[in-house]
């Protein structure tokens, strides 16, 4: 028997586009998963790699619970990720960087120096302002609206002296 090989969102049998729906493929999932995990796709990303519109990702999702899942766990693995770097960089970190030194004859020599990246502020506001909003977002004055903000006055008054 002749296997065959057809495009994400092509019909298996005769190789052309459905018309008016989407052919859905159980393998999708992974592929789905693993597109959210490394590289953060989105449903819009995903319509692209699957060459279907966003709108077919969104009814995958509500009639295949495991492409849903699949995605979920994808999309959650992103941003924990996103989460640790975001993390590091409030708190600073130590990494090793890598140089290469080549020497006149040709000769090659890979050296390793330890480095320290320290604490940011932007990073540690974000973070903040995130998990404690309450504490750390700026909070409005009581009351008033932008329309009704205090103006500033500023006098100047000239020595007589």
């Amino acid at each position: 028997m002749m296997e065959t090989t057809t495009q994400p969102g092509t019909d298996a049998q005769s190789g052309k586009r459905a018309r008016g729906a989407t052919v859905y493929r159980a393998e999708y999932a992974d592929i789905a998963e693993a597109a959210a995990a490394e590289m953060g796709a989105t449903d819009a990303n995903l319509a692209r790699v699957f060459k279907v519109t966003p709108r077919a990702i969104l009814q995958w999702k509500k009639k295949h619970p495991a492409f849903a899942e699949a995605l979920a766990r994808g999309k959650e693995e992103a941003d924990a990720k996103v989460v640790k770097c975001l993390y590091q960089r409030a708190t600073g970190y130590t990494y090793t960087e890598k140089a290469v030194v080549t020497f006149p004859d040709g000769g090659q020599q890979v050296t390793e120096h330890e480095k320290h990246a320290p604490p940011n502020v932007d990073a540690q506001v974000k973070w903040l302002y995130n998990r404690q909003p309450k504490r750390w977002r700026p909070q409005p004055l009581e009351n008033q609206d932008e329309d009704t903000l205090p103006s500033v006055v500023i006098t100047y008054e000239e020595d007589k002296a």
